[in-house]
């Protein structure tokens, strides 16, 4: 780990050379063009928590014909969620560390693999859970735990192989683009915005601060939706030596960056503008100078990207969990949006104010460029 202070020369070193396209988590993991495999993916955490929430609604919709009191239902749901909670939790793990594996064999040997993975975890749990409480087996009562775990595991992947139709890398690329492209009107006006305040007053200070917006804007005219760390970090610090110019010396920075994450891939104009908020939001409002921290770290298997400034000084004297000031959610909602299209719930931004300061955490995962 490195910890620099920003300083505008820093903005001079080249840019990395690759980029990358956008797509969807399940993309990322199928490949582009590729047809969705049967088995669902159930190493994503958002597919993996829709599941169990539509397992428990299918449950609790079946307990309710034949059910002569609410208290009856419930335990009819407890009874059967006995069985189907492990055997969904085995099935989906199964599914985790086989689907690679089976996307490559023809569809027939993929839905007979379907078929195990959700069949024998049910009938096990069955078979433990009525001997357990003592209760006789019976042969109509091991057919029904077979046709419904079939039916639950063969309506699961049809509806995420519809999913996955609608969310095909063109559709997503698309959205993003266009989210991307929302953004970008927003950080160029508030980058010519501040060239414009001092262009009258010192105009050297303006031409030099002209300059750094046209490498800025090279470094945005690929208009790549996921790009290299190392790209981000120096539009970023590129940016900073543009504000550098306006603010001198009340804009102190402290860069932290942990070594080997330059090829980690993070959607384009997510630090920028969290990086801007701390500008505009922290510093400019502040009396005094008032540092902002940057730290891209490592956590696992998870990229955390992190922006701190001071609150501003009306929010100072409010709870320690005071909201942020209004003019912030837009950048942010865009930046949260695109996560959720590229990522989908294994990826978050959170933001919180804590003992005077406004913290933005950036948690995705970690997915480094390939080699050429």
């Amino acid at each position: 780990m490195t910890e620099t202070r920003q300083d505008p020369a820093d903005a001079s070193q080249p840019a990395a050379q690759a980029s990358a396209t956008a797509s969807a988590p399940q993309a990322a993991r199928d490949g582009l063009g590729a047809r969705t495999p049967v088995l669902p993916d159930a190493c994503n955490y958002g597919i993996a928590l829709r599941l169990l929430l539509a397992i428990n609604a299918v449950m609790l919709v079946a307990t309710l014909p034949g059910s002569p009191s609410p208290q009856a239902w419930m335990e009819s749901f407890v009874e059967r969620a006995a069985v189907l909670e492990p055997a969904a939790l085995a099935s989906m793990l199964l599914s985790c560390s086989l689907r690679k594996l089976a996307a490559r064999e023809a569809r027939w040997l993929q839905w007979l693999t379907l078929a195990l993975i959700v069949t024998c975890p049910a009938v096990l749990a069955h078979v433990v859970v009525m001997t357990m409480s003592q209760r006789e087996l019976s042969t109509w009562g091991l057919l029904g735990v077979i046709v419904s775990a079939l039916a639950l595991g063969a309506s699961a992947s049809l509806a995420l192989q519809w999913r996955s139709a609608q969310r095909q890398p063109a559709l997503v690329a698309a959205r993003v683009a266009a989210l991307s492209a929302r953004i970008r009107p927003h950080f160029f006006f508030n980058a010519l915005n501040s060239t414009l305040g001092v262009i009258r007053s010192q105009p050297r200070v303006a031409e030099s601060m002209i300059e750094d917006l046209a490498e800025l804007f090279r470094g945005l005219a690929t208009g790549d939706a996921v790009v290299p760390l190392a790209d981000e970090a120096l539009l970023a610090r590129r940016y900073l030596a543009v504000e550098q110019q306006r603010l001198g010396e009340r804009l102190v920075v402290n860069w932290q960056q942990a070594p080997g994450l330059d090829d980690a891939l993070v959607p384009q104009l997510t630090l920028q503008p969290l990086v801007e908020n701390a500008v505009r939001h922290g510093v400019e409002p502040a009396a005094r100078p008032e540092p902002i921290d940057v730290s891209l770290q490592a956590d696992g298997r998870v990229l955390v990207i992190r922006v701190e400034n001071a609150l501003p000084p009306a929010d100072q004297t409010g709870p320690v969990h005071a909201a942020p000031r209004p003019g912030s959610q837009t950048a942010l909602a865009n930046i949260r949006e695109r996560l959720m299209l590229l990522h989908d719930l294994e990826a978050s931004l959170d933001t919180r104010a804590v003992r005077g300061r406004f913290v933005a955490e950036l948690r995705l995962p970690l997915v480094r460029r390939r080699a050429a």
